[in-house]
């Protein structure tokens, strides 16, 4: 595993306190034990092993052939593997150098969830996944699940309207988003869940919240069955 910067490792200590890292391994002890990589919470090639967040990436500024690239794709809500593909395919297209797609594990509400996503020059994300709306929901309060269900399913078709790089992660980590993962093609990623889930059709990151067997939420499946 690639070594932690002190900023990242403060910012554990502040943010993160349910997760212990060492050169092997990341240990998350809340809500119950859980070990990155392990059998349950596999990664490929473990010596590019490597931590992103908020603290350890930049924004992109001035790159407009990067945004350029980000911009002109379509990218669909809970296919991060096949978004993944499309930047590849994009940045490659350009002639960019310096990027990598990375595959791995993010955690948002405290459970890790496999996910793909690309890293360019080192220090910034690429995630459509990941957006603005995640924080406007973050900084309202809803009357029940299926109204705030319902608020992201909105919020999501009106955004779908602007650049991507606009109000999806587009440098910077989200604040609230912790990114594990190693360099990996986003088709192996989709291979590692693929067998994860057979080999555990009961992985404890996709029981809760309403998932499906695929990994879809509920507001993913609100999303396309409208």
């Amino acid at each position: 595993m690639k070594p932690i910067t002190e900023s990242t490792r403060l910012f554990l200590e502040q943010y993160y306190p349910q997760i212990k890292v060492n050169k092997h391994k990341v240990t998350i002890n809340q809500p119950y034990r859980m070990e990155i990589p392990s059998n349950l919470f596999p990664l490929r090639n473990k010596p590019t092993m490597s931590i992103f967040s908020y603290v350890n990436t930049q924004q992109i500024n001035n790159d407009p052939i990067a945004e350029k690239a980000f911009n002109e794709n379509t990218y669909k809500m809970g296919f991060c593997y096949t978004n993944t593909e499309k930047m590849l395919e994009s940045f490659n297209r350009y002639e960019l150098s310096e990027y990598e797609s990375y595959v791995g594990w993010i955690i948002i509400n405290g459970i890790p969830l496999h996910h793909a996503w690309l890293v360019y020059k080192n220090i910034h994300v690429l995630d459509p996944s990941i957006t603005l709306i995640d924080e406007i929901i973050r900084e309202r309060k809803y009357h029940s699940a299926q109204e705030m269900r319902e608020k992201i399913v909105e919020l999501e078709r009106a955004f779908e309207t602007k650049p991507n790089a606009d109000y999806q992660t587009f440098g910077q980590a989200a604040p609230f988003v912790l990114y594990i993962g190693s360099v990996c093609s986003p088709n192996k990623g989709r291979q590692i869940f693929n067998e994860t889930i057979q080999q555990f059709p009961h992985h404890p990151s996709y029981q809760g919240q309403g998932m499906n067997p695929q990994g879809m939420s509920t507001v993913q499946q609100m999303y396309y069955s409208k």
